[in-house]
């Protein structure tokens, strides 16, 4: 195939994928006033063309659902839910979106909008995977993901639902560039019960004459009980350390200072 996908209009809303699994396309979009779609069938791979790099774009303002047996990602590319949220269940939660060739996968939502991914992550055959998130909207990691790579949130909120949705790689919140140093970036626990060891590194939102406005948020989003973060927590910068109301967020690592001074603006345990 190697070509650009469109979904539009209201009919055949669980179009299957029937060509050989792992057939290649570049892109995929939910056209602007698409009815709710849900896409199943044989595994693909996304896979750059031309000046297409792999895109999974939501441009309708209803949720999408992507289901198909695996995806591979070639290239670094993105899943956008730019204007209305997208569940990515591939396999139904039992397949995997494969990063090969050392790519980055970014993870994009827009204001007030959520994408989630209600499967696993993973590496490329022979590959590492990174991933990084771009807000300003919610990204929620739901599944023990493989991938080995590095865990970055740019800008946007971070939700993670399992112990290892960051599969113990280290966990960056916030860009030390001048271009995002007015942006906020968060890392929050969205249920009970879980326990993060992952290490974490703030870094500090720096616009070439000082801290920007920009926080960076280290917390739950949860309404009772207890979740834990067990790992180190370096801080570029100031972060602000926060438990959702009702919940109880516990940080059982080390905090200290990283590359620069680190200050806690709000400690809640």
């Amino acid at each position: 195939l190697g070509d650009n996908i469109h979904f539009a209009g209201s009919t055949r809303l669980s179009p299957s994928f029937n060509y050989t699994a792992y057939d290649n396309m570049a892109r995929i979009y939910f056209d602007s006033g698409a009815s709710g779609f849900t896409l199943i069938g044989n595994s693909i791979k996304l896979q750059t063309n031309g000046a297409n790099t792999p895109l999974i774009q939501n441009d309708s303002t209803t949720l999408q659902t992507v289901r198909f047996a695996n995806i591979a990602f070639a290239n670094s590319g993105t899943i956008n839910a730019a204007s209305g949220d997208i569940t990515m269940n591939v396999g139904s939660g039992t397949g995997s979106i494969f990063l090969d060739s050392n790519s980055t996968l970014t993870l994009q939502a827009a204001a007030s909008k959520t994408l989630l991914i209600d499967n696993i992550i993973a590496n490329g055959s022979g590959s590492t995977g990174n991933v990084l998130v771009a807000g300003p909207g919610t990204v929620k990691l739901a599944r023990a993901n493989t991938y080995t790579g590095t865990t970055g949130v740019d800008s946007g909120t971070l939700e993670l639902g399992n112990n290892t949705a960051m599969n113990g790689t280290i966990a960056y919140v916030g860009n030390g560039g001048t271009a995002l140093a007015n942006t906020n970036a968060s890392l929050l626990l969205n249920t009970s019960g879980l326990t993060v060891s992952n290490q974490i590194v703030t870094n500090k939102a720096d616009t070439g004459s000082g801290l920007g406005t920009g926080t960076r948020r280290i917390g739950g989003n949860f309404t009772s009980g207890s979740s834990t973060f067990s790992g180190s927590i370096f801080l570029n910068g100031g972060s602000v350390l926060t438990a959702g109301s009702g919940g109880t967020v516990v940080f059982s690592g080390v905090i200290q200072n990283g590359i620069d001074t680190g200050n806690v603006s709000r400690a809640l345990t």
